[in-house]
């Protein structure tokens, strides 16, 4: 471990860890992936002076791929995923056998989905936005199982890999920034449902993130299996700031929430690094001999992020000197 950073726990898992997130205003965070089986797995963990604790374990028909837990707030936990089989899906967390939401989104796998609005950040309608293997972005009311809105078409031969919803401060504004599997980056503005900018940055996109996902955003970064990741200005998307962050793909970015200067990239080496924006990486260490697919920083405690990797393990990071640089 590298300094400043401690290893706060760890916990193998029965299933390949795909994504993994914190259950807002909790000591809670839950991973999604695979068993051998093929089936789909939903684990929560939470933290305890003694390490990690398993407190529910789900096992569903298809495997899940990604999550978010944006349409969550105490005392209603409710988690969005998207499986294998292209399905579209939010539980509560506390009656997590049958989903409250599900619907047939994409011809196939759901790479990626966010959600904003009703109990969660922002206001106005609950709404989840999900990318497929299929090529398309939707946009869910879900209160309806139809999608508000469709961005692509099947038809253009691309697949997209990453999805992100922001400006969700009101009831009207909202971004989603889309990354394709050809380094396509694109910016929607759904409330005039028009393309504010398109891009390609090279290579397939595997993440992207704004800055402040609550509040008209400044920047939204996309990482890419060249190990690079392209920090965007929205006042000046035309010429991204590209970054080698690290020398794999890297699967992961995600702002630190008590600091949007500050982004966490996870990699194909097993290393997870902290970068601020304009500067240099402050903060990496190796975690896993295998990818890490997934992090996510605790919104409650600076510094302190859930990682899952491909030796299915579920691993908590303190980075200690963020607070300090």
């Amino acid at each position: 471990m590298s300094d400043g950073v401690v290893v706060a726990g760890e916990h193998s898992v029965p299933f390949h860890p795909y994504d993994v997130e914190w259950v807002p205003e909790s000591c809670r965070f839950a991973a999604v992936g695979m068993y051998a089986r093929g089936s789909g797995a939903i684990q929560v963990f939470e933290i305890e002076e003694d390490g990690l604790k398993s407190v529910t374990q789900v096992e569903k028909k298809a495997a899940f791929k990604c999550l978010s837990f944006g349409l969550s707030r105490a005392p209603v936990r409710l988690l969005a995923t998207g499986d294998f089989d292209g399905n579209v899906c939010v539980w509560n967390l506390d009656q997590p056998h049958h989903p409250s939401f599900s619907t047939k989104g994409h011809q196939t796998l759901v790479n990626a989905v966010d959600a904003c609005g009703g109990t969660s950040r922002g206001g106005g309608a609950p709404e989840l936005v999900s990318a497929g293997r299929d090529g398309l972005v939707r946009l869910w009311d879900i209160r309806q199982k139809e999608p508000v809105a469709t961005i692509g078409s099947p038809e253009n031969g691309r697949d997209c890999w990453a999805v992100a919803i922001g400006n969700t401060a009101n009831t009207e504004d909202r971004l989603v920034c889309a990354g394709y599997d050809n380094g396509d980056v694109a910016l929607v503005d759904l409330r005039s449902s028009s393309v504010m900018w398109q891009t390609n940055v090279g290579a397939g996109v595997c993440r992207v993130s704004f800055d402040t996902p609550d509040k008209a955003p400044s920047r939204v970064v996309a990482t890419t299996v060249d190990g690079k990741a392209h920090v965007f200005s929205l006042t000046n998307p035309s010429a991204p700031h590209s970054i080698p962050v690290h020398d794999d793909t890297v699967w992961c970015v995600r702002h630190v929430p008590q600091d949007q200067s500050l982004f966490g990239t996870a990699a194909g080496d097993g290393s997870v690094s902290v970068w601020r924006h304009g500067e240099s990486r402050i903060a990496t260490t190796s975690v896993s001999e295998r990818p890490v697919l997934s992090m996510d920083w605790c919104p409650d405690r600076m510094g302190l992020c859930v990682v899952c990797t491909l030796d299915q393990s579920i691993r908590l990071l303190q980075f200690t000197n963020l607070g300090k640089v």
